[in-house]
């Protein structure tokens, strides 16, 4: 074999990887590209209470969107800048009933503005309508998967939550009592007390459970549902109420679980 013919095949093989290269490229873009539920032109118009104009009028524009599983973008053309992107969980989807000469569907959210879309003829409108009720279903479907793994966090993070009652140290004859949200962290086996439901920040007070020595049920003159919980530390002893025996048993139950050097 020449040199010559050995360059060349050496340069058809080179080409044949090349072109190997570029159809495997292709295909892992397919693979990963997002997948499009529906897309298409569309008219829109963005609007609470106004009313709906001809297609010539300045509200609608024609754009171009795109329906993703969780979501809806749309653009000026196909692959231009996304001019906008909502997510669609709670949602609603439905013709706009009292125009019967168009066809338009309206996408409605109590807290934000209504999104009509209008089509070229009804079949095109009722596949749009079917792919958004299932990108509607999804956001839903992961929205309560999120929320899950957001309480499955909360429960590792916290043992137990939840709003009390608790007596306050001043005052010479009748002491009041405060509502307090109490927190139990399970890092640290603290139990903390805030003014608000929103525990962040510093709080009004705190009590570690390896300072608790007795934990029990008491009955006190307003609350019937009360607890105390006695420190080793500073032998103060708590006085907190809930709004249940079912909910005071609870915290009663979690605090002696958790405190090690209770009394015998």
């Amino acid at each position: 074999m020449s040199q010559e013919q050995e360059k060349s095949l050496e340069k058809e093989k080179k080409q044949e990887e090349n072109e190997e290269n570029e159809e495997n490229e292709e295909k892992e873009e397919k693979s990963t590209k997002e997948e499009v539920l529906v897309e298409g032109f569309v008219h829109k118009q963005n609007s609470r209470e106004k009313q709906i104009k001809k297609k010539n009028g300045k509200q609608w524009k024609k754009r171009y969107f795109k329906l993703f599983p969780d979501r809806l973008q749309y653009s000026i053309k196909e692959d231009s800048k996304i001019l906008g992107s909502m997510n669609l969980y709670k949602y609603q989807c439905f013709p706009k009933e009292e125009v019967t000469d168009r066809f338009i569907l309206r996408l409605f959210k109590p807290t934000e503005k209504s999104l009509f879309l209008e089509f070229e003829n009804e079949d095109t409108m009722d596949i749009w309508k079917n792919h958004f009720k299932t990108a509607i279903t999804n956001c839903s479907k992961k929205a309560f998967l999120e929320n899950q793994e957001e309480t499955k966090k909360h429960c590792i993070a916290y043992l137990k939550t939840g709003w009390l009652f608790k007596q306050g140290v001043k005052g010479l004859f009748k002491k009041k009592w405060k509502r307090r949200f109490f927190v139990l962290k399970s890092k640290d086996l603290t139990l903390n007390y805030f003014a608000t439901e929103k525990y962040e920040g510093q709080p009004k007070g705190k009590i570690l459970l390896s300072d608790v020595k007795s934990v029990g049920k008491a009955i006190f003159n307003d609350e019937p549902f009360g607890l105390t919980v006695g420190i080793f530390s500073t032998k103060r002893i708590y006085k907190i109420a809930a709004d249940s025996a079912k909910e005071r048993d609870s915290w009663i139950v979690i605090i002696q679980d958790n405190s090690e050097n209770l009394e015998k």
